[in-house]
């Protein structure tokens, strides 16, 4: 396998900067390009761009033979207002998105199909007596917010028998970038950002970087030690809410 990665979602909040560290740290970088303004802003990053379009992943998935990771970032597109009602399409559409990337990876022989990389929030995950996240949790039975997408996705991945590394963020990635300036910043800015009761609530975060950092670190491991496994990705600095939306405040 050669030092390559094939990023998924790469223009996206995370995906943009997984592929900024991963050139950082020498990678060779491919990623999905949708349009010609995408492709350019990879070229300006240091990746190599490959046109397609995710729901016909056999026109490009060659372009993944011999990469050590191909890493999901992928999402359906969110509507402003995210209801449980419409969690129901967004985990549908993610669904087909999924099964459609999984198929054509089986297309590849064994020793030319780089490691599925399937990216996810710790809402998707069960809580221990105690409530605690491990590596060792496994999905809800109970999903809520993110997890209705992310659970069933989980299943058709271990259903595939493809060799996969399986990684959760927090329930919040936040920092510079596209989505939480979308949905934060600019609450903020208009005073209408949503506060969970007094604000004491103690959301999972992860920065930006620390999830990209974290992505490429465990492609960098032996395949034995990533392959199968589950990794959790956390700050895990306690900060309240009202904390975290004071500091973007500043």
């Amino acid at each position: 396998m050669s030092r390559t990665l094939f990023v998924l979602g790469g223009t996206g909040f995370v995906g943009h900067e997984t592929i900024s560290q991963a050139v950082k740290a020498e990678w060779q970088v491919k990623a999905l390009a949708r349009s010609e303004e995408g492709a350019e802003k990879m070229r300006q990053m240091g990746a190599h761009p490959v046109m397609g379009d995710l729901y016909q992943p056999h026109a490009w998935i060659a372009e993944t033979r011999g990469a050590t990771a191909l890493i999901d970032l992928t999402q359906a597109k969110l509507p402003r207002r995210i209801s449980r009602s419409a969690m129901k399409p967004l985990s549908r559409e993610r669904q087909v998105m999924t099964c459609r990337v999984l198929d054509a990876l089986k297309s590849l022989s064994a020793q030319e199909r780089p490691i599925f990389f399937s990216i996810s929030s710790a809402d998707d995950l069960e809580p221990d007596t105690h409530g605690v996240l491990s590596q060792d949790s496994r999905p809800t039975t109970s999903p809520h917010g993110f997890g209705y997408i992310g659970v069933p996705v989980r299943k058709l991945v271990e259903a595939s028998g493809l060799d996969t590394t399986y990684i959760y963020f927090g329930s919040l990635v936040y920092g510079p970038g596209k989505l939480f300036a979308d949905i934060f910043v600019t609450g903020l800015k208009k005073g209408s950002a949503h506060v969970v009761g007094k604000g004491t609530n103690r959301p999972s975060l992860v920065h930006v970087t620390d999830a990209a950092r974290a992505i490429v670190h465990l492609a960098g491991l032996p395949r034995k030690a990533i392959v199968d496994h589950q990794f959790i990705v956390m700050d895990g600095a306690g900060t309240s809410q009202r904390e975290l939306f004071n500091e973007t405040a500043m």
